[in-house]
């Protein structure tokens, strides 16, 4: 990950990286790539283990760190039948 962060200085542009993190354990490279990256976004379904969920076609897209500013949580529709996330209020 280091090497992405180098390339990045060195092109003097943002490299955007996706990567499947483990949250369960925290594997050492998902600590690494987290502790290297200015910014963490996760996007989470919480209908993915509860089918029947009131949440049911919602995504969180969770800022998790942010070296530039603030950390949050925004709540946006899915609509995976297009293989797209919009805002809630265009529903």
């Amino acid at each position: 990950m280091g090497g992405l962060k180098n390339l990045s200085v060195a092109l003097d542009c943002h490299v955007i990286v996706l990567s499947q993190l483990n949250d369960d354990g925290m594997m050492r490279e998902s600590r690494a790539i987290k502790n290297d990256a200015s910014v963490v976004i996760k996007v989470e379904r919480p209908d993915l283990d509860e089918p029947e969920s009131p949440r049911a076609g919602e995504v969180d897209i969770v800022i998790e760190k942010n070296r530039f500013g603030p950390c949050a949580t925004i709540t946006a529709a899915a609509q995976m039948h297009y293989s797209r996330i919009v805002d809630m209020s265009q529903t």
